[in-house]
């Protein structure tokens, strides 16, 4: 099995693969669990962990139980995840389904269908679409023992295959809780090629961003690791960015495995994200930090003409 086709940026994956980097079956499935990859093709990669790689402990952690065998969770996982797709295809009078269709910066949410097979459909005939959920629920929302309403919602990508789903805590006993939500709570370093400075974006988006304070992970010392690994999860394995808006610069938390280098055209604001990279990587002095403030003023108070005006000149005194 290729590990690597299950990263979902291309960049890391080439970058894994150039280097020869090695995952440890638990890292593998914990890759396998993020990916962007149809649940169908998760199950391929989980089943060929337990036939081909040598069973081990899953650590205590956080928000993480103890597992004496990677691979029995893996067959626990399976089974509910099955169980689940059951349940959220049997059509049952008193339930229906309410589609949110993702576009670029938009979300269509008024869609209610009785059957999920003609939500897919209307999906994926929406041509501008990046991706949807289906979410079944009760056309009365009742509410479970703890008050919540009781629903389940999967999420699809743009070929319409469902890639992971949530379910609040009537559709589950505690011990399937525990480990439905195992392979979520694990934190592991991936190497990947990004260094400061450079601009990225998020796979099959457009936003593009110049990260920052993002520390390799061959740098972390020791007591970090053993730190991060206790008591981070998925979540956690994410880099800084700054990207730019009508508003001015702002900053983000980006996920790790959906960031690619930017290889398009930089236009409008973003065109002074590349003095921003310069500054970052250290390849000019501080007036460049200065242009950039008067930058700031100008989108604040000057018209967009002056702004064209203002980054032209600034590309040519910098030479990019």
């Amino acid at each position: 099995m290729d590990i690597y086709s299950f990263i979902n940026s291309r960049d890391i994956a080439e970058h894994c693969r150039k280097i020869g980097h090695e995952f440890t079956p638990l890292e593998m499935a914990v890759i396998i669990n993020l990916s962007k990859e149809c649940i169908t093709k998760k199950h391929e990669g989980y089943i060929w962990l337990i036939e081909n790689t040598p069973d081990c402990e899953v650590p205590e952690r956080t928000n993480c139980n103890y597992f004496s065998s990677l691979h029995n969770l893996l067959r626990e996982l399976m089974y509910i995840e099955n169980r689940i797709d059951e349940l959220f295809k049997k059509q049952e009078p008193e339930y229906c389904y309410h589609m949110n269709i993702y576009e670029e910066n938009t979300c269509d949410d008024d869609n209610i269908y009785l059957s999920w097979e003609e939500a897919v459909k209307d999906a994926t005939n929406n041509n501008s679409m990046i991706s949807f959920s289906i979410e079944k629920r009760r056309f009365d929302d009742a509410v479970n023992e703890t008050g919540a309403i009781v629903y389940l919602v999967y999420y699809y990508n743009n070929n319409g295959e469902p890639i992971t789903y949530w379910a609040n805590k009537g559709y589950f006993t505690e011990e399937e809780i525990r480990v439905s939500i195992a392979l979520d709570n694990i934190y592991i370093d991936i190497p990947m090629p990004f260094e400061n400075g450079d601009l990225i974006t998020r796979k099959g988006l457009n936003a593009v961003y110049v990260l920052h304070n993002t520390p390799q992970p061959e740098l972390k010392k020791e007591r970090d690791r053993e730190r991060q690994a206790y008591y981070w999860d998925s979540t956690d394995i994410m880099v800084n960015g700054y990207f730019l808006t009508e508003n001015g610069l702002c900053f983000d938390h980006l996920h790790t495995l959906d960031l690619e280098y930017y290889k398009g055209e930089l236009l409008g604001y973003d065109r002074f994200l590349k003095f921003l990279s310069l500054y970052i990587k250290d390849e000019s002095d501080c007036s460049l930090f200065t242009l950039f403030r008067e930058y700031d003023i100008m989108r604040k108070n000057g018209s967009m003409k002056e702004i064209n005006d203002f980054y032209s000149c600034a590309e040519d005194f910098f030479k990019i």
